[in-house]
C-alpha cells in the first residue's frame, strides 16, 4: 500500500512506524531558537560591556 504523502519511500508495508517528520517538529521551535538567541545575544554584549568598563577603569589606575 503506497503512502498517501510522498516519501523516500515509495510503499510502507502495513503496521510499520510512521518514521517521518514528527508532528511537533514539523511547525514548532521557531519560537524557541528566537529566544535563544537573543538572550544568548544579550548575554554577549552584557559580557563585552563588563569587559570594556574594567579595562578602562583599570587603565585609569
Amino acid at each position: 500500500m503506497a503512502s498517501p504523502v510522498p516519501t523516500q519511500v515509495g510503499a510502507v508495508p502495513v503496521g510499520a512506524p510512521d518514521t517521518g517528520v514528527a508532528p511537533v517538529a514539523a511547525g514548532n521551535g521557531g519560537e524557541g531558537a528566537a529566544l535563544g538567541a537573543g538572550l544568548g545575544g544579550a548575554a554577549l554584549v552584557a559580557g563585552a560591556g563588563t569587559f570594556v568598563l574594567r579595562r578602562r577603569a583599570k587603565a585609569r589606575g
